[in-house]
């Protein structure tokens, strides 16, 4: 492999891990926004 065929897939291998962590974090959000949600919808009756 040359030097920029591993540079790229360096990069490339950033982009994801970061596109990951940040579908991570919306799931984590919305999954806690739902349990409020629903936590407050079985209190209030």
């Amino acid at each position: 492999m040359s030097v920029v065929a591993i540079l790229i897939a360096i990069v490339l291998g950033i982009l994801a891990l970061k596109l990951i962590v940040g579908v991570l974090k919306f799931v984590v959000v919305a999954v806690i926004v739902a349990a409020v949600i629903i936590f407050l919808t079985s209190r209030g009756g």
